[in-house]
């Protein structure tokens, strides 16, 4: 089993764990209108859609994938070796294996913070509309310090997060903050103040090359700007 880089607060934070899990188990929906995101093709998953004969035979990982839209759309823009999806809700992962069975596609429920995968294993890791409803900043950067582990050298990370710089919704949290949040989606989120905040973060890790582009948010009633972010190992 790879080491959790999880802190004891976090496994202790059952009640804000279980929140997420019932919270995410999201019925039949898989978001599929973020799909019409031109950002979502052009800058998130721009590095598949450039050249998607680099991926052949290579690892894809979608943390918090939800009823699985991205594993779908990186399976059919590469041929890869292995789709990975990770979500904290057992019923999404239900809904995934009993709906989205394809040969070389695996399916794993985590804990909120670890990825259960093994060390250097994949190549390109993607997670969208996840990060900015965890509104635990050291939460967010175990996370992030999972996912550079199980990347390989020179893997890429990209990612989303709402962008709020200085005019913060009423109901988002700043990027720092830590707390037991009693909700998501609307109710406790997070906002990224500055680009700085998460390269700080980012480099801190061991992450290189890193870039932000910001754009106005898709669908979005909270954040009035994404803010997409793409690093390497």
């Amino acid at each position: 089993m790879p080491r959790s880089w999880l802190k004891n607060d976090y496994r202790k934070s059952s009640e804000y764990k279980e929140n997420l899990k019932h919270f995410y188990a999201m019925g039949t929906s898989n978001h599929s209108e973020h799909n019409k995101n031109p950002d979502y093709w052009d800058i998130l998953i721009s590095d598949l859609t450039s050249s998607p004969n680099s991926w052949s035979r290579k690892v894809f990982l979608d943390f918090g994938c939800g009823k699985g839209r991205n594993i779908v759309n990186a399976k059919n823009l590469c041929n890869w070796d292995k789709l990975i999806g990770v979500d904290i809700s057992s019923e999404n992962i239900e809904y995934c294996k009993n709906n989205l069975g394809y040969a070389g596609v695996e399916w794993y429920e985590n804990e909120g913070g670890n990825v259960p995968l093994s060390d250097e294993s994949v190549d390109f890791a993607l997670s969208t509309i996840v990060l900015q409803h965890i509104c635990q900043h050291d939460l967010r950067v175990q996370i992030k310090k999972e996912i550079y582990r199980v990347l390989k050298n020179g893997g890429v990370f990209s990612f989303q997060m709402g962008f709020d710089g200085k005019n913060t919704h009423s109901k988002n949290h700043a990027y720092h903050a830590n707390f037991a949040a009693k909700g998501s989606n609307g109710q406790d989120d997070v906002g990224v103040e500055n680009e700085e905040q998460l390269t700080h973060d980012l480099e801190k890790i061991g992450f290189k090359n890193i870039e932000h582009k910001i754009k106005t948010s898709y669908s979005d009633d909270q954040h009035k700007h994404w803010i997409y972010t793409r690093c390497e190992k």
